[in-house]
Parts: structure tokens; sequence; C-alpha cells
């Protein structure tokens, strides 16, 4: 019995009119030479579906089992723009422009619709086009047969010269061919909100000067697809709208003087890159990218002199960069932004400001290679921690300071297991010439650095807040010496580290360079306490040269020497009465140049005597006398009367001196006063 039913139902099935109306459409795609194309990318689609398949080894296709209903096919040739060709029969060198969609079609029931042959119009970029063009109408895109039109130069030229501005509306412009276009008044290239604006192809170049791209609407690369090989400059990508990426780059792409700004990506990426993207003064700001990150790069970027900001606060990461692959940034600025970076591959960040940032996530999340050099990390606001790595980083002559991490996660500060700090370390992590400082972690009293791997550090500043410690976790930092912290809790002290020290450092604030720094006082312990890392360090964060006394300065910040900050010019310029009848050492326009006879820089606290002014931050108190009337140096630190006569005593600019062997007792006197130890 149960057989019977089976076989029944097997018959209805097999005699079903739903079964029996399923029809097939099929055809070829061949070029013009009558060679079928292989791995051609086929897309048909009806009112609730899109299949597609690749063309066989002969350029054949076939779509089987399809309802009776109204179709579209169209064609495009992925293998090039993938850079994959997998064509068993290779026609190197050439491309092919996807022809215009088939049109609708309809399939009726049970049939097998055979739509013929498919040419693909052959594409090379060393065509025969010769000279240039000018553009003067700049109203209509134009259909080819004006020569003042852009549709007719791109047809006909090379170099296209643009001498007129305003707003051209455009269908999709396929670079197909190398070609240069420069409008010296400005044009702006507008899809209306239909279309992708450009799309440049593999194998080809685009130079594009002084041209904007604006309103393209598209799944991806709304503004530009580039398969080849493109040079943007002079140019703002705006209110460009889609799914993913603005800009899509999957070839070499040059930025220069480029701004993007208000675009708004349903998914992630104004800027996605598979490729290779450089650039010189990009602006990247006001995005909104609602499901991912703003900037996704897959292959390798590298920016100078850029400006990113107003990324938005989503719960992602404003810029993500994928395994094995590279993201520099050099001279940047970065701000009013969410959680910034993901990174998997290698990210390098140097010369760089990243200030003002709020966000859900950390500030700096790292599983790859991390190297922050010469930047400022300063008043952000994070969720999570301000930079995280559980692989490679290095941070050098950086200051990190006055963030807020953890603000929305409980902890608690006295479990000494747990890694997390403001800079939190689960790898291997080097910290160099940098200071850290005044940050604060409320889940666990403002620790400064959180270390669960191998953490070496060396010439480093480290001052909490006085809210707990400034270091733990599970593993303790190893120190490469040199290091000056406040608590005593960061590493095991070797003997050139200031466990105890006092920094002296002044409010953060801009003092030149790109980032904000620490200035440190006439009185620190970090002045001329640094190795210079052997001599391979020759600046400071600012581009400062070191060092500026006996040794580098611990820190980020090197204090500068021979400023003349706060001493007039003339102030300390010796006198012809010097009564040793030697010539005297006179000082440079600044006022405080030493002799050999007074060892280290005016900047330095063993050599303050004849100070003419004592800083509020002098413990020395030696009074001043009427031999030194020249102003104290801003540090408070001026030694512009120090100044002596190579064996030959001591005059100063004013009247009376302290001539041969008194003027050497007074002055050892003076130096032991003041090197007293504070408290």
């Amino acid at each position: 019995m149960i057989t019977r039913v089976f076989a029944v139902l097997l018959v209805s099935l097999l005699v079903s009119p739903s079964v029996w109306a399923l029809g097939q459409i099929s055809g070829l795609v061949r070029n013009e030479q009558g060679r079928g194309l292989a791995n051609i990318t086929v897309t048909l689609t009806d009112s609730s579906e899109t299949q597609v398949l690749l063309t066989d080894a002969f350029g054949r296709y076939q779509f089987a089992s399809l309802s009776a209903g109204a179709y579209q096919l169209s064609y495009e040739d992925k293998n090039f723009i993938n850079n994959t060709d997998d064509d068993p029969f290779p026609d190197e060198g050439t491309i092919y422009l996807n022809p215009a969609p088939a049109g609708t079609f309809s399939l009726q029931e049970n049939q097998n619709l055979d739509l013929g042959d498919v040419v693909l119009q052959r594409v090379d970029a060393a065509d025969n086009r010769q000279g240039g063009v000018t553009v003067t109408d700049c109203e209509n895109y134009g259909d080819g047969q004006s020569p003042t039109t852009l549709a007719y130069a791109l047809e006909n030229a090379r170099q296209i010269t643009i001498q007129c501005a305003g707003t051209l509306a455009v269908p999709e412009i396929v670079i197909a061919r190398d070609v240069s276009i420069s409008a010296a008044s400005g044009l702006t290239l507008e899809a209306r909100g239909r279309n992708r604006v450009l799309r440049v192809l593999p194998g080809v170049s685009l130079n594009l000067s002084g041209v904007d791209l604006t309103r393209g609407n598209f799944n991806l690369g709304s503004a530009l697809f580039n398969a080849g090989t493109t040079s943007i400059t002079d140019a703002d990508i705006s209110n460009n709208t889609g799914d993913t990426a603005t800009v899509m780059n999957a070839g070499l792409l040059d930025l220069r003087q480029v701004t993007q700004f208000s675009n708004i990506i349903t998914f992630d990426s104004v800027l996605r890159n598979t490729g290779v993207v450089t650039g010189f003064d990009v602006t990247i700001e006001s995005h909104v990218a609602s499901g991912g990150p703003v900037i996704s790069n897959l292959g390798n970027i590298e920016l100078e002199q850029c400006s990113i900001n107003g990324l938005g606060t989503n719960n992602v990461y404003s810029i993500d960069n994928a395994v094995d692959s590279q993201l520099k940034l050099f001279t940047c600025s970065i701000s009013n932004s969410g959680s910034l970076f993901s990174n998997k591959g290698t990210l390098e960040i140097f010369d760089s400001s990243i200030d003002g940032n709020r966000g859900d996530q950390s500030l700096i999340e790292s599983n790859g290679v991390l190297k922050i050099g010469g930047t400022g990390i300063t008043n952000n606001e994070v969720s999570g921690l301000v930079v995280y790595s559980d692989g490679f980083a290095e941070i050098l002559n950086s200051t990190i300071s006055s963030n807020r991490a953890g603000f929305s996660v409980s902890g608690n500060a006295n479990n000494a297991e747990d890694f997390r700090g403001v800079v939190s370390n689960e790898g291997l992590m080097l910290i160099n010439n940098s200071t850290i400082a005044s940050n604060i972690h409320p889940g666990f009293t403002d620790r400064q650095i959180g270390n669960a791997g191998e953490l070496q550090m060396s010439n480093s500043i480290i001052v909490g807040t006085g809210n707990g410690e400034e270091c733990g976790g599970a593993a303790a930092i190893i120190s490469q010496g040199h290091n000056l912290h406040a608590d005593g809790s960061c590493g095991t002290a070797v003997q050139s580290d200031i466990p105890f020290g006092n920094a002296a450092l002044l409010p953060l604030s801009d003092n030149g360079g790109p980032g904000k720094t620490h200035a440190l006082t006439a009185d620190s312990d970090a002045i001329d306490a640094g190795d210079c890392n052997n001599g391979t360090l020759s600046k400071d964060q600012r581009g400062v040269s070191r060092p500026q006394g006996s040794g580098c300065d611990i820190g980020a910040f090197e204090l500068e020497h021979n400023t003349g900050s706060g001493a007039e010019e003339g102030d300390t310029e010796s006198t012809d009465d010097s009564e040793s009848g030697g010539e005297v050492t006179g000082t440079n326009e600044s006022g405080s140049e030493s002799t050999d006879s007074s060892e280290s820089e005016s900047e330095s606290p063993e050599n303050e005597a004849g100070d003419s002014a004592a800083s509020d931050n002098n413990t020395g108190g030696a009074e001043t006398t009427d031999n030194s009337e020249s102003s104290a140096t801003d540090a408070g630190t001026d030694t512009s009367n120090d100044d002596a006569t190579e064996g030959n005593g001591a005059q100063s600019s004013g009247g009376g001196a302290f001539a041969g062997l008194d003027a050497l007792l007074l002055m050892l006197v003076i130096v032991a006063y003041r090197r007293r130890p504070v408290g």
C-alpha cells in the first residue's frame, strides 16, 4: 500500500504543470573575431531573484529550471577587474567592455530560449587617438557628435582641456582608454543620484584635475570605481550615496588635494581599497557609514598631510585595516570622530595628532603590527581602552595624555591579574621616549599602563593622577633604563631609572609640532637624564633636536636651550672693560651660551649660578646679586651671566665681578646648594 502511494505521488510530480512549465535560457558570449569568451559573468534577473553564472571555456551559458515570466540579462568581464584571468584561452592585454543590457524579454512556459550571440567590444588602451580636445560646453554632456562636449572629447582625444565651469549631469562615464582631463576653472560631474559617476577599467590610466564628483548612487563605488591607474588632483568628492564605498579602488589610486565629505553609505566604507592608494593633502570628513567602517583597507594605503574628522560615533571602528594590509599615516590630524582603528594588519601613525574623539569601543585596537611615533594621543574619551595591543606594538616619541578610557566599563583596580589600563598590552610592546600622563580610567583607578604580556620601556615618563597605581597587571614591565615614574610601580628599577621622580610637567598644550605635548619645567628630573637610544634618536615629538644638553631628556619633550626665551637681546653682552685683560666669552643673542668652564647648558638644573630671576619652580632659592641684570627664561633657568673666559676668570656684563678663585668657589657653592635633594 505504501509503495503504491509513493508511486502515485511521483507520477503526480512528474506530470505537474508547474514542473513542465519550467524553461531555460541560453546563449553565447564572444569577441569581435567570433571567439567564445570564457569566465564572463552573466547575470539573469526577474522580479523575484537574481542568478549569476560564468560562461564556459567556449563562451556558452545556460540558465535552467526557469519559470515563465519577464527576464533581463547583463554581461560583465569581471576577470580583469579582479585581476584574475582563468580564461583557458587567454587574450592578454585585452579588456572587454560591458555592452548595454540585452533588454527585457519574456520566457514562455516550457520554452527553451536561445538568445544567440552577444558580442563584447574589445578595448585596447594603446589606441590610435592622439592630440587634444577643448571642451567649452559645460551644460550638456553630449552624444559624441558635438566637438564642444565632454562626450565627444572622451571618444576622440587623449588630452582633454575643459575651459568652462559649472555642473554637468552625466551618465556613468567608463574610462576605457588612457586619458587626461583638466578643468582649470573647475567642473562638477553630477550623476543626479541615478548612477555611478566614474569607472576606470583595468589596464587604463586616468589623470583627473580640477573636476569634482557628486551625487553618484550605486551599490559599489558610487563616485569612482577604479580598477586601473588613476590620479585625482584638486577635487571634491561629496554627497554620494550607495551600499558600499563612495570610492572603490581595486587598482592604483593617487589623491592630491582631494576632499571627501558628506557622503552617505548604507553598509560601509566611504573609501574601500583592495589595491594601492597614495595621497597627499587629503581630507576625509563628515561621513555616515551606518553599518561598518568609513575607511576599509584590504590593500595598501599611505596618506601624508591628511585630515580625518567627523566620522561619526556608531558602534564600529571608523577605520578598519584588514589582515595582511598596510595603512600608513604621516602628519595627519584625526579628530571629532568615534573609536578609530581596528588593526589586524600593519598600522603606522607618525608625526600626527589624534585629539578629541569620542567612541563606544577602544580608540586603537590592534591584533597585528602597530607603530606610533611623534604623535599626540590626547583628550579622547572611549568606552574601551585608548591603546590596546595583543600583537606587536611600538610607541616612540609620543604623548598619551588627558584621555578618558573605560568610562562605561566596571572593574576592580586591585585585581592584579587584569591587564587593563589606558594603554594595555597582551602581546609584545615597546615604549620609548614617550610621555604617558594624566589619563583617567575609572574602572581601574586611573591606571596608566596595564600589562599581561611582554612590555619593555625606556626613556619614558609615566605620571598618573594620584588615584591608584600608575602601572599594573598580570606581568611586570621590563625596564630598559632611564624611566621616570612617580609612584615606583612601573617595572623593576635599574640604576638609570628614576622610580619616584619629579617630572615637573607643564599642562598639556600646543608646543609646536602636529600633536600636543607636556613641556618640562627647569627643575624636572627628566632633563638630561636619558640616553638618546644610543645616539639613534635625534629629535623629540615636535621635531626639536636631541640632545639639547649633556643628554637627552626623558619623555617625548626635549627642553630647548639657547632659545632666548624671556631674555632681551644684548642683556648679557660682555663689555670692553674686562679686568682680566683676556678675551671675554660673550653669549649668543639668546643670552644663554655657556663656556667650557660651565659644563651644562643654560636650562640644565646643575648650572643656574648667576640666574637673574628664579622661576616659581626653582628649588635652589639662590639670591641674585647686582651683577646679574638679565631676565630669566620662561623656564626660569637663564645663565646669561655665567659666561667665562677660558682660563681667565669671569666677568659679568654688569659693573662688579668676581675674579679668579673666589668666583669659582662661589659658583661651586651655589651649584651644590641648588642640587640638594628636594624635601
